[in-house]
């Protein structure tokens, strides 16, 4: 009995010892091209995304990623070729994903092994082209076919039969699949169902009206997506009529973001996220009646401490602190352990950067200072990045999926912590940039502000 005790210890050591080799992985062959020497892996939020690893060819021609021990939350990802050739991918904690394909002819040559959900996915992406081609042909056929024809009928009904048939291969997906993140993509698929022979025009109509037909905006797993982006701009070019005139476009362009913020607010990380969006991209437009209107209606803060009163008491003390000023100093415990004090930074720049890990409108801030600051030839800035994070784990697993390698610090107090409190931190993102002396010299709000400073660095 004591040998075989014995044995069955030093079998699960073995066992204990080769599960942490033998760690998750990503595997993707590209057989028709060895002209590719690197892939990105990256994920996304809303539109969004971060590069979170790179995979070389190896010698057996294969690019392959190792997941975190802890995995990637659930969501989108993206592997990428260039800039703008990407495959995307559902992770959802499934184990050694193996993927073919040839980038030029993705969707005819991907094979998906180890991921239900992919393969899930891919055919349903497949059959949803060739759905909506077919629909299209239908659409066109129908209003030029003559309606005493008897083959008419059997246009229509096949017309709306096709319709019918993406609900049928949704409600499936949903019933096999409940809990699964391809489940909760495809539902985003759902549109109404169009009667035959109608207009152009019949049809906006209706699509206009019945747009949320079937679809949630509540539902913050989402944001690991690029669906909310996609559903927005759908609907924002359903309002967006040619002949309309600058003044009627604003007015259509309120009523299209009216509705999208009205359906988003049951959860506010979505509410936010849809409202920076909306105000990012009527910004680069210029369509200052609409971010008035937004700004009138739907802009409050959503990332600040909650306290309306205290809220105004920082923001006056925040102005307080005027460019050329000393900053306050601090020291923090970085995610090793180690304290780090303002003072010892030797960079030329120092970054002060105060975030949340769950704010919608700080990704693009840390994801463009990350490609920033990863690029640096001769290194001229340093960041400090202050977590205001509600849950410390939910910290930890944002720096286990990101691998940040400048100083990065949690807030266990959020806004009443020592440092929020010397720099008066009413909302996320705020940023600080001090120069070698540590005097304050720009208080950027945004990645267009902070852009602007990073440039005179180089």
């Amino acid at each position: 009995m004591i040998a075989n005790h014995k044995y069955t210890f030093l079998f699960l050591s073995l066992l204990m010892i080769f599960s942490k080799i033998s760690s998750q992985t990503i595997s993707l062959t590209i057989p028709c091209t060895d002209t590719i020497p690197t892939v990105y892996l990256t994920d996304y939020w809303g539109d969004r995304f971060l590069v979170l690893d790179s995979a070389h060819r190896n010698e057996a021609g294969k690019y392959v990623f190792n997941v975190p021990e802890k995995g990637y939350p659930s969501g989108l990802y993206s592997i990428r070729f260039t800039k703008e050739a990407r495959f995307d991918l559902i992770l959802n904690h499934e184990k050694n994903i193996e993927i073919e394909l040839c980038p030029d002819q993705m969707l005819e040559t991907v094979s998906v092994k180890n991921s239900i959900e992919n393969e899930v996915y891919y055919q349903f992406i497949k059959k949803n082209m060739l759905l909506e081609r077919s629909v299209s042909v239908l659409d066109a056929a129908i209003l030029r076919y003559p309606k005493e024809d008897l083959f008419y009928d059997t246009l229509v009904r096949k017309y709306v039969a096709l319709q019918e048939t993406r609900h049928r291969e949704i409600d499936q997906i949903e019933k096999w699949y409940p809990k699964s993140f391809v489940t909760k993509i495809v539902r985003m698929y759902r549109t109404p169902i169009l009667d035959a022979g109608l207009s152009s025009q019949q049809q906006i109509n209706i699509l206009r009206e019945n747009f949320f037909y079937g679809l949630s905006f509540s539902d913050a797993d989402l944001l690991r997506s690029n669906v909310y982006p996609n559903k927005i701009l759908e609907l924002l070019q359903l309002y967006a009529d040619p002949n309309f005139s600058q003044a009627e476009f604003e007015e259509a362009m309120k009523t299209a973001s009216g509705r999208l913020l009205s359906v988003s607010s049951e959860n506010q990380e979505v509410f936010s996220f849809v409202r920076d969006y909306l105000i990012a991209g009527f910004e680069s437009y210029q369509l200052h009646d609409v971010l008035d209107f937004i700004e009138e209606n739907y802009l409050q803060p959503s990332c600040d401490d909650g306290n309306k009163n205290r809220l105004s008491e920082r923001m006056a003390a925040f102005d307080a602190l005027k460019i050329g000023m000393k900053a306050p100093v601090f020291a923090v415990r970085n995610q090793d352990g180690d304290i780090k004090e303002l003072s010892e930074i030797e960079t030329p720049t120092t970054i002060i950067l105060f975030y949340a890990s769950t704010c919608s409108h700080c990704f693009e801030v840390v994801g463009r200072l990350w490609d920033q600051y990863k690029s640096q030839k001769n290194k001229q800035f340093e960041v400090i990045a202050i977590s205001l994070d509600q849950n410390e784990r939910a910290w930890e697993d944002y720096m286990d999926l990101h691998r940040f390698t400048w100083i990065n610090t949690f807030s266990p107090q959020g806004f009443d912590g020592s440092v929020t409190n010397a720099y008066h931190v009413y909302t996320t993102p705020m940023m600080f940039v001090l120069d070698q002396q540590k005097n304050i010299v720009a208080k950027p709000m945004n990645w267009k502000e902070l852009k602007t400073v990073l440039k005179d660095l180089k």
